[in-house]
């Protein structure tokens, strides 16, 4: 697999994280539950990366007291 390929696919499977996560903050529906569980054990690179982008919206929602 070339670089660019390898990006590519980490850039897709980011983009995807972040589609989980912003729609499991807005509550996921008993299909939308199931369809991220899919996902998740697809591949433990989607595991890692939606966990990593959850822990930084976490991290990010703890700003907000500063406003």
């Amino acid at each position: 697999m070339s670089n660019e390929s390898e990006l590519t696919k980490k850039e897709e499977i980011l983009e995807l994280a972040s589609l989980w996560i912003s729609r499991l903050d807005r509550g996921l529906s008993p299909e939308e539950e199931m369809a991220l569980n899919r996902w998740l054990d697809e591949s433990e690179v989607h595991a890692k990366e939606f966990v990593n982008l959850a822990t930084l919206w976490d991290n990010l929602s703890s700003l907000s007291r500063f406003r």
